[in-house]
């Protein structure tokens, strides 16, 4: 059996049951601030955005507690990719050093080789 949880006021879920344990934070404009990206996101059926795309839960769970050089969150540079899901990228950094490989580039980098169509090592 598999129960689902549901808070609509934190907009995150939990499914309990047979399956692996998954939790989730429902993203959208109902977001105020990345303190509320508790959970990995969960975008909506037919999300384009590079973001939702490229963010996995194995990236996600490496990244989401991290932040770079100058204090800049991880959770930081997707929350307005997870509050507009529209978007056509939904990442930005927080600096210069948001691309470095000990931040974000785990998630930078495939987006940017995308979108220019090029890697670090070109």
């Amino acid at each position: 059996m598999i129960t689902i949880e549901y808070c609509s006021f934190k907009g995150y879920g939990r499914i309990i049951g047979d399956q692996e344990h998954l939790d989730y934070t429902d993203v959208g404009d109902h977001l105020l601030n990345s303190y509320e990206l508790a959970h990995m996101p969960k975008f909506p059926e037919g999300s384009t955005s590079l973001l939702s795309k490229h963010l996995t839960r194995e990236i996600w769970d490496q990244l989401k507690d991290k932040k770079d050089y100058w204090g800049c969150t991880f959770k930081q540079c997707i929350f307005a990719g997870c509050k507009v899901v529209d978007t056509p990228v939904g990442i930005y950094a927080g600096s210069h050093l948001s691309y470095a490989a000990d931040a974000f580039a785990p998630l930078f980098d495939p987006i940017i080789e995308e979108i220019h169509g090029y890697t670090k090592q070109d």
